[in-house]
């Protein structure tokens, strides 16, 4: 298969190709990790970089397990001081006993440049944040956009990009080799499962594997929604008979954020300009992962929407909040270079009701920020300031934000 080129990743990652920050790219497993660590390494090659001075290895591989240790990673690393700066291109870093050791031992005695990947959000925190503080950037990688899907799709002869198909089954690299809803399924459950039992409950010391997987199941039905721990709790026990403290939920869902599956972001009063501790929404980052739970097939359409243009918006690198203002919600507070932007979501705005819940929340905001509402109508509607937008072709297919 033709891979997609993921400019947008590496645009942000060449300028640090030659620092001694070691740079760490996590995100959900299968999401495209190590294809863009070989993208990484083309692009090193294809500026002057010699093919022996780089060195890239993956730790899933048995044939490097005798590297599974941060002192003989260190050891083995000594074969390319001298003769120039190094590259070294290490996947799922996590297998690595002590990686956090290694690879500062390697940044402080030699001229070289680390890049890391990992399927676990611990990579950025923990142990290799105190190890590493200060030296190291973090890059965050999605499965495809709907703009990468289709590219994928038409340079592997695959047909166009269907927005409603990609809602459904979502954007991961694999899945769109898929060639039956049967095949889809069966692929999509494998991954669901590796995240769950290799990323999240391993290693984990949770004492019941199958509560945390039903709290993963309520994440994964309740896309987009506003709950809390307790609120979890309580579902937990109306409909399995299962009890479960408010601190142990919050526990199962940190750990489940940390495989990056899904995202939670916390609610912005626009107005007193700070975050509140209220409930806290979290979005799938793969559509695909919801769908699998569900056995009827069906699908909420709105929130496929707002969970889609939720991880457009992550890919293209903005920081997201929920906006509160007032007594009314709005979808998204989207913020990067200093620059901030309003986002409202919705399927369809087919009456004068529906229009004004939509935009009165965005009228209500005082300030000079851009505000859009997103939708899958065809007409503009745009009013008072405030730019409707249609999702596939001014937002997903559009490189204006």
């Amino acid at each position: 298969m033709v891979a997609v080129k993921r400019e947008s990743y590496l645009r942000r990652i060449r300028p640090f190709y030659d620092s001694d920050l070691i740079k760490v790219i996590t995100g959900m497993r299968r999401c495209g990790k190590t294809v863009l660590l070989d993208q990484i390494r083309e692009d090193l090659l294809a500026s002057g970089v010699p093919g022996d001075r780089i060195v890239r290895l993956n730790f899933e591989d048995l044939d490097n397990a005798r590297l599974r240790d941060g002192a003989a990673l260190n050891e083995f690393s000594k074969a390319y001081r001298g003769g120039g700066k190094a590259y070294f291109l290490f996947d799922e870093i996590q297998k690595v006993d002590g990686f956090e050791e290694g690879v500062n031992s390697m940044r402080a005695t030699m001229d070289c440049s680390i890049f890391v990947t990992g399927s676990n959000g611990k990579l950025l925190s923990g142990d290799l944040a105190t190890a590493l503080t200060g030296r190291t950037v973090s890059f965050a990688v999605m499965p495809f956009t709907f703009a990468e899907a289709t590219d994928y799709r038409r340079a592997n002869g695959l047909g166009d990009g269907d927005i409603f198909e990609y809602l459904k089954w979502g954007g991961l690299p694999q899945r769109l080799q898929q060639r039956d809803e049967e095949s889809t399924r069966a692929y999509l459950e494998s991954v669901y499962g590796d995240i769950l039992y290799r990323d999240v409950v391993a290693g984990s010391g949770a004492r019941d594997a199958d509560l945390m997987a039903r709290v993963a199941d309520f994440l994964m039905d309740n896309s987009g929604k506003a709950f809390s721990a307790s609120s979890i709790a309580e579902h937990l026990e109306k409909s399995g008979r299962r009890r479960a403290s408010t601190e142990t939920v919050y526990g199962y869902v940190r750990r489940i954020s940390s495989s990056m599956m899904v995202n939670g972001l916390d609610r912005f009063d626009v107005r007193g300009k700070m975050f509140l501790s209220s409930l806290r929404k979290y979005y799938v980052a793969d559509p695909g992962l919801v769908s699998i739970r569900r056995a009827d097939g069906s699908m909420d359409i709105g929130a496929r929407i707002e969970t889609a243009v939720h991880n457009e918006l992550v890919s293209r690198n903005y920081s997201l909040g929920i906006g509160k203002v007032g007594d009314r919600e709005v979808d998204f507070v989207a913020e990067k270079g200093g620059k901030r932007l309003y986002f409202q979501v919705c399927y369809l705005m087919a009456d004068e009701k529906t229009r004004d819940r939509e935009f009165s929340a965005l009228e209500a905001i005082g300030d000079n920020h851009p505000k859009f509402v997103i939708s899958m109508d065809q007409a503009d509607m745009s009013r008072n300031g405030i730019e409707h937008l249609r999702l596939v072709e001014d937002f997903l297919l559009s490189d204006r934000f």
